[in-house]
């Protein structure tokens, strides 16, 4: 019998593993990557080195009925060809960004702000967790918390509640303070930390071009909506765009919005994509893939009840994660819903058969959720015409 260093990779698939196939697809400098690169930011769930998590996973995967060695290799495939982006490449993500919406939409050198230079923009999160705050320590910007410059309205919900308080007697005037000081910025800014599927994104820059259009319509500066997003797939690119499209007409599209991006990921970033980049054997690869994802959805995801909601927003099974991205993408913090679930699913203790993917996640939603109530509320501000009206008051100093 065969020794091998470590007897527990000594199952039927690592012992007949193809060294042709870990050649040609580079596995091996690729694994060596992504242990440099998570020793330096390491994964919330890495305290197993990178290379124990994916052999766990695979050895999950061996114990399931029917699995076939070329599905685990396909899984083996994906493993090795995690994106990973550590917490450093992201923070000089926030300052390159703002470096280069500052010197062209400004015309001034971002360091500016140390000396306490008043900065034009007002910032909302999509979907807000905290991002300004990382954004302003970043960058050096005076004056986060000072009401006078920066009102607290850090996304969609809490603008669709400000324009509703005009509606309330009791509310209106200290609403109208809020919205002199949201209109009189030049600058929008929507920060991103990551737009992949672009159906979050959209929602937001959809609101905020009505929020923009209400002063138009009574005659005061629009602002401009800018987008600084960390990571932008080429796919949340043309929704955005699709939106702006939809919103303005081609006079003002340029003046009315711009996207700024630092890291972009094209159809090449698509491992389910026949011009994914992440393959060298597509031929042989990508069917495998394919059947694999398939079934493994099938087969873990379809039966867990707490994926549901995500599947039916989807609209489909999740093969591909969240609407069939296809992404490989990691972040030190999490692994997103739209990387493909063998990364990030992690069976329940119920399930007829156990998975831990090499990148769990920490779900924000899961199980059945109420619809979104910001929706709701921007569907009152649309119907609600005494809106516009009251916010023209205010932008003109009148009492509402």
């Amino acid at each position: 019998m065969t020794s091998v260093p470590y007897p527990d990779y000594g199952s039927p698939f690592w012992a007949s593993i193809d060294s042709r196939f870990i050649s040609r697809e580079s596995l091996v400098s690729k694994v060596h990557a992504l242990e440099l690169l998570e020793s330096t930011s390491p994964y919330h769930h890495g305290k197993e080195p990178v290379f124990r998590r994916i052999w766990r996973a695979i050895d999950s995967l061996q114990a399931i009925p029917d699995m076939r060695k070329e599905w685990l290799e396909a899984a083996l495939l994906v493993f090795c060809n995690v994106i990973y982006l550590p917490g450093a490449l992201l923070d000089d993500a926030w300052r390159g960004l703002f470096v280069e919406f500052s010197e062209k939409e400004l015309d001034w050198n971002a360091t500016g702000t140390e000396s306490g230079r008043d900065v034009p923009i007002h910032f909302f999160e999509n979907d807000p967790t905290g991002l300004t705050a990382d954004f302003f320590h970043l960058n050096k910007l005076q004056g986060r918390l000072d009401n006078q410059k920066f009102v607290r309205i850090e996304g969609t919900e809490k603008l669709a509640d400000t324009f509703l308080d005009l509606l309330n007697p009791l509310k209106r005037e200290a609403a109208a303070r809020l919205l002199r000081t949201l209109y009189s910025k030049a600058y929008w800014a929507i920060l991103v930390d990551k737009s992949l599927s672009g159906h979050s994104l959209a929602s937001d820059l959809s609101r905020l071009l009505t929020a923009r259009s209400f002063a138009s319509a009574v005659g005061h500066r629009p602002p401009k909506i800018v987008i600084l997003c960390q990571v932008l797939t080429e796919a949340a690119k043309r929704e955005v765009e699709r939106v702006a499209k939809k919103a303005l007409n081609a006079a003002e599209s340029d003046s009315a919005m711009s996207i700024y991006r630092a890291v972009y990921l094209d159809e090449s970033c698509n491992i389910s994509s026949d011009h994914t980049s992440l393959i060298c054997d597509r031929s042989r690869m990508l069917p495998h893939l394919r059947e694999l994802c398939e079934w493994f959805a099938k087969t873990l995801i379809e039966p867990n009840a707490l994926l549901k909601r995500m599947r039916e927003k989807s609209q489909d099974n999740l093969e591909f994660g969240y609407r069939a991205c296809g992404l490989t993408l990691v972040d030190q913090s999490n692994c997103p819903t739209d990387s493909l679930p063998l990364l990030w699913f992690a069976s329940d203790v119920t399930s007829a058969y156990q998975y831990t993917g090499p990148y769990v996640r920490v779900h924000s939603r899961i199980g059945e959720q109420s619809e979104e109530p910001t929706a709701d509320k921007w569907k009152v501000i649309a119907e609600a015409p005494d809106v516009m009206t009251l916010t023209g008051k205010a932008l003109s100093g009148i009492a509402p």
